[in-house]
């Protein structure tokens, strides 16, 4: 891109030449400032989308459940989930109702991994042990199922 060429660059015409050209090497200075500014908010902007919010998974939660299901949302408000795979303790019935689930809705088809417990002949979302006392539900992928099956055989969450 010649940048000398463009009209709406000129610089004033009582100018002298040494300053018309000081002129053109500050505006070429500002135009590659420019430039890499660009680049480096694009370069941001795709860092934040791939690494942004990790799932990290409750310690206490995982280790405290009876079972941790990976679940496919059938009806989030009335808590019916198909049974994909199970840690822990096995779950014969494909299809289960869970209780106490967060408020935030899930819609039908989402994979989820549930931390669950066992009460009162129901499952139930094991509690957090946060402070808000929120249950805590994650999405489920190769990640946080890594997480799961480190945390079951080390009670860590892997490095």
């Amino acid at each position: 891109m010649d940048l000398d060429s463009t009209p709406w660059v000129e610089p004033p015409l009582n100018l002298t030449e040494a300053q018309q050209v000081d002129h053109r090497i500050a505006l070429r200075r500002w135009w590659r400032a420019v430039i890499v500014a660009l680049f480096w908010l694009l370069a941001l902007a795709i860092l934040a989308v791939w690494t942004g919010n990790p799932v990290t998974l409750n310690r206490m939660q995982i280790l405290e459940s009876d079972a941790v299901l990976k679940v496919t949302v059938e009806d989030w408000s009335a808590g019916r989930m198909h049974v994909n795979k199970c840690w822990k303790q096995p779950i014969t019935e494909e299809q289960i109702q869970i209780t106490e689930l967060p408020r935030d809705s899930q819609p039908t088809g989402t994979l989820l991994l549930i931390p669950v417990t066992r009460q009162r002949g129901e499952w139930l979302v094991t509690p957090s042990r946060l402070p808000n006392g929120l249950p805590l539900v994650y999405p489920a992928t190769p990640e946080s199922e890594r997480q799961v099956q480190s945390l079951l055989d080390t009670g860590r969450l892997p490095n």
